[in-house]
């Protein structure tokens, strides 16, 4: 039922919308989560500065699921923000973090994930190599 109600607010669209579905980020679980996240992917460029304000404040599962979020959107404009979280106390957001950073172009993007080359945690590296793979075949 809450992944209906998450989808219907992303066809509604709108101010307090977007504050409802941002408001459930990091909450229930997975199904939930790819409802909200998906929504959020409805809405234009104004999602973005309320995912920027959650993937810096909240728990980890907040800042990690506004990192996926952000990544779903592909907005360029989210490539700092991003490039910051890697640096998150917390892995699964670092982990996040580099994932989305994966699904935005341009070279800010690039450059975190190549910095990631060089992260003490073996699954990061692991994931930034593929990364750097997958944008030069692009």
């Amino acid at each position: 039922m809450a992944a209906k109600a998450a989808f219907a607010l992303g066809q509604v669209g709108g101010a307090e919308a977007l504050g409802a579905l941002v408001a459930h980020l990091g909450r229930r679980g997975p199904l939930f989560a790819d409802a909200v996240t998906t929504a959020l992917g409805r809405f234009g460029p104004e999602a973005a500065p309320a995912l920027v304000e959650a993937l810096g404040a909240g728990g980890a599962p907040v800042r990690a699921h506004a990192a996926e979020a952000l990544g779903y959107r592909g907005d360029a404009q989210a490539a700092a923000p991003l490039a910051g979280a890697l640096s998150d106390p917390d892995a699964a957001v670092r982990f996040a973090a580099l994932v989305a950073l994966g699904q935005v172009e341009g070279d800010e993007a690039g450059r975190a994930i190549e910095g990631a080359l060089n992260s003490h945690d073996e699954r990061a590296r692991l994931l930034a190599r593929r990364l750097m793979a997958d944008r030069q075949r692009r």
